[in-house]
């Protein structure tokens, strides 16, 4: 808060698809960082090369645009007082030691790959950037390796965009194994990047084997047990049609109805199939008194409304 001369922090819990934001056990009645200096502004952050967190203190007397502030109050300030000033402050944890400084344009490819498993996030963002950057194919044992054995989930969350913008993405051998990681965030992502391919133009059944391997497999994660997992099926259902796509956001939508974020997600994948899912819905006497699940048949009712969908509609009169 530039304004009020303070930082404050919350830390992100798990909220369903979403998160929700809460003071530290141990900030209750303080705030994470605050000055009796009035100048203080603090007004960006930035996670630095060092593993600490950098924060930019603009430093000016005012900070309030000029428009904002009456003629009456403005002839008694100096509005470019500090213009020449600035800071910046790191924040260390207890008992740091600065490590060695490293350029890492000067890395190479088995070091950069190797970087990706590094606790540290503007390492492994850095490393990410140079390897699309320098599109060296002979990173690409590498990340395979990193991606089938690497004990971090956010090291093989890395390797697979990074195999992606190698043009080396491979379905059977990467992501169909990352739909099944044990980590939902490697699987959130293993979903996005399936998304294209599924909905790709030989998208039909029957005319591509490893394409119909990767459509079943989204299918039956509409049914995986994390939230996050589930909603981004949704949305990737959204880029394609086929056998057991309409059903398969109708069992989302039924199982997490009341989490607002799913339900928006199901409901714009829906360019078609509204009333397939109405009617699957409909028919479950149960779902009408679940939460979120009245206000899910609204929608879907307004959306068969909106698209003209006559099949749909003569399913909603009947229900």
């Amino acid at each position: 808060a530039a304004g009020g001369n303070l930082v404050h922090r919350k830390v992100l819990q798990a909220d369903g698809a979403g998160w929700t934001a809460r003071r530290p056990a141990d900030e209750q009645d303080v705030e994470f960082l605050a000055s009796r200096d009035t100048w203080f502004r603090p007004v960006h952050f930035q996670n630095g090369p060092d593993g600490c967190l950098y924060i930019v203190d603009m430093y000016r007397e005012v900070i309030e645009h000029p428009w904002s502030i009456p003629e009456a109050i403005k002839q008694h300030l100096d509005l470019d007082s500090g213009n020449d000033r600035g800071r910046l402050w790191r924040v260390v944890p207890d008992g740091f030691r600065r490590p060695a400084p490293r350029r890492w344009s000067l890395a190479t490819i088995p070091e950069c790959v190797a970087a990706l498993e590094s606790p540290n996030g503007w390492v492994r963002e850095t490393v990410s950037r140079l390897l699309h950057e320098r599109q060296d194919r002979a990173a690409v044992p590498a990340l395979e390796r990193l991606l089938a054995g690497s004990s971090r989930p956010l090291a093989r969350l890395h390797a697979l965009p990074s195999l992606d913008g190698l043009g080396a993405l491979d379905i059977r051998r990467h992501l169909m194994p990352a739909l099944a990681d044990p980590d939902e965030r490697v699987r959130v992502r293993a979903v996005s990047l399936a998304e294209p391919r599924a909905a790709g133009p030989d998208s039909a059944a029957g005319q591509d084997s490893v394409g119909d391997a990767l459509r079943a497999r989204l299918l039956a994660l509409a049914s995986d047990p994390s939230v996050r997992v589930r909603r981004q099926v949704a949305l990737a259902l959204g880029a394609w049609s086929g056998p057991g796509r309409n059903e398969a956001l109708a069992r989302i939508l039924g199982r997490d109805a009341a989490d607002p974020r799913v339900r928006a997600s199901v409901l714009t994948a829906l360019s078609s199939g509204a009333g397939e899912v109405f009617t699957v819905l409909a028919r479950d006497a149960a779902f009408a008194a679940k939460p979120g699940g009245r206000e899910s048949l609204e929608a879907l009712a307004t959306i068969l409304g909106t698209q003209g969908e006559h099949a749909g509609v003569a399913a909603f009169s009947e229900a």
